[in-house]
């Protein structure tokens, strides 16, 4: 198969998520090659799409799989929690590191 390029648009907000974005034309000669690559007669080739993908100045190349009996976990990093918890622990930090100035500052 020959590459597709594509364009990517990473969004966060009140949902994160990643757009791909492509021509009319380039989306039809995927999803041609995506039922070409399903066809009973095409063999049992796991990878059935590739996409050439830019988000800013970083090229990325996308491939799409049929998913096999062994699936492996996702390596997407989980990046909730991490804002939150650092925030949570910080106050807690301040809060006692005050607490202990004031205790200090009462003993004498």
């Amino acid at each position: 198969m020959d590459y597709v390029p594509f364009r990517g648009h990473e969004y966060r907000g009140k949902e994160n998520g990643l757009m791909i974005i492509g021509t009319r034309e380039a989306w039809a000669r995927i999803a041609e090659h995506i039922q070409d690559s399903l066809a009973p007669d095409a063999g049992n080739s796991e990878r059935i799409a590739i996409l050439d993908l830019s988000i800013g100045n970083a090229e990325y190349v996308v491939t799409c799989h049929v998913d096999g009996p062994e699936q492996p976990a996702t390596n997407f990093p989980n990046r909730r929690g991490w804002g939150f918890g650092f925030v949570a622990v910080s106050v807690l930090a301040v809060i006692g590191f005050i607490s202990i100035v004031r205790w200090v500052a009462s003993a004498f």
